[in-house]
C-alpha cells in the first residue's frame, strides 16, 4: 500500500479500512496489524482519523472516482433515473454542486449529458448546540433546493416547479450517495427558510468537505490544469530534474501548445537541423491547411507544411491535426505557426502560401498601430498572437507569398495533398490556454468543452444563442418527428434555410408574402389544417372522417 492510497484526497486524515476495502479485490479478514499500527501511532484520534503530522505537499493521488451510471441501449436515448445524485467543481462558485438528476441523454455520443435540480447545503448557524465544536469533515451535510442562482440553465421547460436547474456532462461529475433515512437534528442547528426546504431536506453519506476536495482535485485532472512536472512519465524519472525542465532551449516555444511526446520531439528535431545552418540562410516553407467539412460531428482540419531551402538529406515535412471553430484559413494558420515554432532565432523566413486571408490577417496583427479591441475582433486572433510572439522572441524575419492555388505549382501542390492526409495524423495540436501571450481570453465551458474562443466575441455568442433557441425548438413535443430527422441526418437545414429566404413575389413585403411565410412555418411545425392533424387535435369532432372530403 502506498501513502495516497490509505490518505483522503485532501491529505488531513486517513481512510477507514471500509473505505481502503473498496479499492482491494477479493479483501477478507479482520483489520491487518500494520493499519493498527498507522492509526495508533499517526493520529490525534482513533474516532475521526485526523494525522497528527503535516504533509510536505499535498499527495497527487490516482482516484477511484464513481461517476454517474450511463444504462444506454440506443442512440439518442433519454433515461430518467428515480433518485439518483450527482456533483461537480464549479469554477465559478468555487465549491462543489450538488444536483439530483432529472435525465440523461446520449444525443452527443462522445459527451452524454445530464439535467439536475440544483441542491445546496443547508446553512449552519454558528452557536448551535448541535454543531459547536465540529470539524469540517465530521459535520452532517444536509442539502436543500436552490431557489435560484447564477448557474441555473435557463432552457429547461419541462417543469416549471423546480426553481434551479444545471446542465452538466456525465463524465465530468461525481456519484453521490444520499442516506436513505436522514437523522433529524435539532430544528434550531438550520435556519427557517421555507415550510417546503424544511419538508424536503436530503444528507450525504459524506461531509460537505469530503465532497468539495474530492470534486476539485477530479476537476483538476480532468481539466489538466495540474502541473505538468508533477505528472512525469516514467521515461521522465530516471532523469534528474534540471535536465528535464532545460531540455529544450527558450528559443523552442513549444509551450504554446498542449503536444504529445512524439510531436515535440518531432518537432525539436526539424529544429536541431535548421540550427546546424547558417544564421545567413533563408528558410523557405511552403503551407497549406484543409478542412473536412464531410464530418458530422468533431470536424477536423489537417494541417500540412514542408520545407524547401535549405536543402536537406531528409526531407523535412510535418503534418498534424487540429479541432474546434473549424475551418481552411484557420487550418493554414496554424500551419504557419507550427512552421515558424521550429525557426532558429534571427532567421529569415519566407512562407508561401495560397491563403490571400492569412496574408492580410498576417499585415494587420504584426502593425503596432492595431488597437487590442480590433485585435480581438480578428478570427483566430489567440493563433496570431502566437505568430507574433514567436517572432518578437527569436527575432525572425518573415514574409509571406501568395501562391495561387492549383496553378500547377508543384510544391503547393505537394503541400495541398499532404494537408488533406493530416485529417488522420497522429500529432495532434491544441492552444495551451495557460500559455497565450495576451492577457484576455475566453473560454467555452458550458459542457465542460474548456474550449478556448478565439472569434469576435459578438459574433460568437449570438451564433451560440442561435443554436440553442434552435435546439430548444427542437425539443418541444410537436418537433419529436423533426428531432429524430434532424439527428439522422435527414434534414438538409442549410437548404431549408434557403427555403426560408425565398420570396415567389417581386415586392418585398406584400400580404401574399405574408401568407406564403405563415405557410411556411406552418409546414415546417406540422400544423397545416389536414386531417391527420385534425384528428389528432380533435378526435371527438373527426373521429369518423379521417381522409379529404373533397377527394377522399
Amino acid at each position: 500500500m502506498f501513502l495516497d492510497q490509505i490518505i483522503q484526497p485532501d491529505s488531513a486524515f486517513f481512510k477507514s479500512w471500509n473505505e481502503i476495502k473498496k479499492s482491494l479485490y477479493n479483501k477478507k479478514g479482520p483489520i491487518p496489524l500494520w493499519y493498527k499500527h498507522m492509526i495508533n501511532h499517526y493520529t490525534l484520534n482513533s474516532n475521526n482519523l485526523r494525522l497528527n503530522f503535516e504533509l510536505p505537499h499535498l499527495l497527487q493521488q490516482t482516484l477511484h472516482v464513481k461517476r454517474p451510471k450511463k444504462d444506454f441501449n440506443s442512440p439518442n436515448q433519454t433515461i430518467r433515473p428515480r433518485n439518483s445524485w450527482a456533483h461537480f467543481w464549479s469554477p465559478s462558485v468555487k465549491d462543489t454542486t450538488y444536483g439530483k438528476i432529472l435525465s440523461k441523454d446520449n444525443h452527443n455520443p462522445n459527451s452524454p449529458m445530464m439535467i439536475m435540480e440544483h441542491w445546496i447545503p443547508c446553512p449552519i448557524i454558528d452557536n448551535s448546540k448541535d454543531t459547536r465544536g465540529h470539524t469540517p469533515n465530521s459535520r452532517p451535510n444536509f442539502l436543500q433546493p436552490c431557489e435560484g442562482c447564477s448557474l441555473h440553465y435557463p432552457y429547461y421547460i419541462a417543469d416549471l416547479q423546480l426553481k434551479c436547474i444545471l446542465f452538466f456532462a456525465i463524465d465530468r461529475s461525481l456519484y453521490l450517495k444520499i442516506l436513505n433515512n436522514p437523522h433529524q437534528v435539532n430544528d434550531n442547528s438550520l435556519r427557517r427558510t421555507t415550510e417546503r426546504h424544511m419538508k424536503k431536506r436530503v444528507q450525504t453519506t459524506q461531509s460537505h468537505h469530503s465532497l468539495r476536495t474530492l470534486a476539485y482535485n477530479d476537476y483538476l485532472r480532468t481539466h489538466q490544469i495540474l502541473d505538468i512536472e508533477n505528472h512525469r512519465t516514467s521515461e521522465d524519472i530516471s532523469l534528474p530534474f534540471n535536465l528535464i525542465s532545460n531540455r529544450y532551449p527558450s528559443t523552442f516555444l513549444h509551450n504554446f501548445f498542449l503536444l504529445s511526446s512524439d510531436t515535440v520531439m518531432t518537432l525539436f528535431n526539424f529544429y536541431e537541423i535548421l540550427v546546424s545552418f547558417s544564421q545567413d540562410t533563408t528558410i523557405e516553407i511552403y503551407t497549406d491547411g484543409a478542412c473536412n467539412l464531410e464530418q458530422r460531428q468533431d470536424i477536423t482540419m489537417g494541417i500540412r507544411w514542408h520545407i524547401t531551402q535549405p536543402s536537406t538529406p531528409l526531407p523535412i515535412t510535418f503534418s498534424g491535426s487540429c479541432k474546434h471553430f473549424p475551418s481552411s484559413t484557420k487550418a493554414e494558420a496554424y500551419a504557419i505557426c507550427t512552421a515558424l515554432l521550429i525557426c532558429p532565432s534571427r532567421s529569415k523566413v519566407h512562407i508561401y502560401t495560397d491563403s490571400l486571408c492569412c496574408i492580410n490577417t498576417f499585415h494587420t496583427i504584426t502593425k503596432r498601430l492595431t488597437t487590442p479591441r480590433r485585435q480581438l475582433k480578428i478570427p483566430n486572433h489567440n493563433i496570431w498572437f502566437i505568430i507574433a510572439k514567436i517572432i518578437a522572441v527569436n527575432s525572425l524575419t518573415v514574409q509571406l507569398h501568395k501562391v495561387k492555388a492549383h496553378s500547377g505549382n508543384q510544391n503547393n501542390d505537394k503541400a495541398d495533398i499532404l494537408a488533406k492526409a493530416g485529417f488522420t495524423s497522429t500529432h495532434s495540436i491544441e492552444i495551451n490556454r495557460k500559455h497565450l501571450p495576451n492577457n484576455i481570453q475566453f473560454i467555452w465551458d458550458q459542457h465542460q468543452d474548456n474550449i478556448v474562443v478565439d472569434q469576435n466575441v459578438r459574433h460568437i455568442t449570438r451564433d451560440i444563442g442561435n443554436r440553442q433557441k434552435f435546439n430548444a425548438w427542437l425539443d418541444y413535443t410537436t418537433n419529436t418527428i423533426l428531432k429524430q430527422a434532424s439527428f439522422n441526418q435527414q434534414i438538409n437545414w442549410s437548404m431549408t434555410e434557403e427555403f426560408f429566404k425565398f420570396n415567389p413575389h417581386d415586392r418585398p413585403t406584400s400580404h401574399k408574402l405574408t401568407k406564403f411565410r405563415a405557410w411556411q412555418r406552418k409546414t415546417v411545425n406540422n400544423l397545416l389544417p389536414t386531417m391527420d392533424v385534425l384528428y389528432r387535435q380533435y378526435p371527438t369532432l373527426f373521429k369518423d372522417k379521417r381522409s379529404c372530403w373533397t377527394c377522399n
